[in-house]
């Protein structure tokens, strides 16, 4: 993955969504823990949800917490960031990652192409 790190060692890393999907591009965020996402200015209301996988061609799965939650970010329909709190799931050490607009049981298409931004910093 490239990304341009800023003084602090944050960075962004890019996933899209395409139109008439509500899964996104897989990701390689290796290396680097989420800190927050940040929406477009155009987006289909929905919640934001996580997809992992051992390897990049692998099987993307829906990550759950520990309370067997699925990890969710409410997120609404306005440009914005929304910080990642260890409270939904602690996505440190997840590799390959795909999001999701909507929860698995209710995925929400978007109607155009949507790029959502992770906030990433490089992990210890």
């Amino acid at each position: 993955m490239i990304v341009q790190i800023a003084p602090r060692g944050v960075a962004r890393a890019p996933f899209l969504i395409h139109a008439g999907q509500s899964i996104s591009d897989a990701r390689d965020v290796g290396g680097w823990d989420p800190l927050g996402v940040q929406l477009p200015t155009a987006w289909t209301t929905a919640n934001l949800t996580f997809l992992a996988a051992e390897r990049f061609n692998g099987t993307y799965l829906p990550v759950y917490g520990p309370t067997l939650t699925e990890a969710r970010l409410t997120v609404g329909s306005q440009q914005r960031t929304i910080l990642v709190v260890s409270g939904i799931a602690d996505l440190r050490g997840l590799r390959y990652m795909k999001l999701r607009s909507g929860t698995e049981a209710s995925p929400v298409v978007q109607v155009a192409d949507r790029t959502v931004n992770m906030l990433v910093r490089q992990g210890a």
